[in-house]
């Protein structure tokens, strides 16, 4: 996984460190993580190093479709994984990129 830079966009400390050593262990160097979908989307220079989003749909604030709305609407290039401890947000799995929803 060479070239990747991973975005973590939950607001579980426990699960994002999982997910942060899983990640280095595959190979990703750059890892960030944010807890909060609205700080997130001001912390433009974050978004433009990452290539690889995993986001929680269920926070509080902004959920995770509001912020995947919003980061489509800034034409976010990147690939995004969702992810959520509630098995009912998460009857059908897609990666989707926000920015070209056809692909």
């Amino acid at each position: 996984m060479k070239n990747r830079a991973a975005l973590i966009l939950d607001d579980d400390p426990v699960f994002s460190a999982l997910l942060t050593e899983l990640l280095s262990a595959s190979g990703i160097s750059k890892i960030d993580y944010c807890e909060d979908g609205r700080a997130l989307l001001q912390k433009q220079s974050e978004l433009d190093a990452a290539n690889l989003l995993f986001c929680d749909l269920s926070m509080p604030g902004m959920d995770g479709v509001e912020f995947l709305d919003r980061l489509a609407k800034k034409s976010w290039p990147g690939e995004v994984i969702i992810v959520s401890g509630e098995p009912e947000r998460c009857s059908v799995s897609l990666a989707v990129n926000p920015a070209r929803p056809n692909q």
